[in-house]
């Protein structure tokens, strides 16, 4: 893998004859890359929004969608018979709760598996906003959602 400004690429070189040959021109976030022992290449990519694993040939070709996962994956590694597929999925996950001041009624809030952050209350304490980031940590975007807070279903 080669490192560009802000995202990365597969390169194959040869070490005999120090030829270089780029196999991906995605221009996406490309971090993990592994070696088949069929001649495939799998490599993590952005290209897809979040960080999933793709498989390209040494030869070249187009690169196949292995996995479709919800946050970050890394750590890939492939069993010596190339049959099993090993990685981690990274994701962040709060959930929002309330509580009385002396911390008595406690309760939860949020529900879903989202990163969330910056809770605050309304000046009339009527509703409740929040920030919801990917669920990838290698990804910026994020959404503000605002809920009522003395229900639990999202506004």
């Amino acid at each position: 893998m080669k490192t560009l400004p802000d995202y990365g690429e597969v390169f194959i070189r040869d070490l005999r004859s120090d030829k270089e040959r780029q196999l991906t021109s995605d221009k996406a976030r490309t971090d993990e890359v592994a070696w088949v022992p069929n001649g495939q290449i799998l490599f993590t990519s952005g290209k897809s929004g979040n960080s999933d694993i793709w498989m390209i040939h040494a030869k070249g070709g187009r690169a196949i969608q292995v996995t479709k996962g919800a946050g970050a994956l890394y750590g890939v590694r492939v069993s010596e018979d190339g049959q099993r597929l090993l990685y981690a999925e990274c994701r962040a996950i709060q959930h929002l709760w309330t509580a009385d001041a002396d911390g008595s009624n406690v309760r939860q809030l949020t529900f879903e598996n989202e990163a969330l952050g910056s809770p605050s209350f309304s000046p009339d304490n009527k509703r409740i906003c929040f920030e919801v980031y990917s669920s990838d940590p290698l990804r910026a975007d994020n959404q503000v959602l605002v809920m009522d807070s003395r229900i639990r279903e999202l506004c």
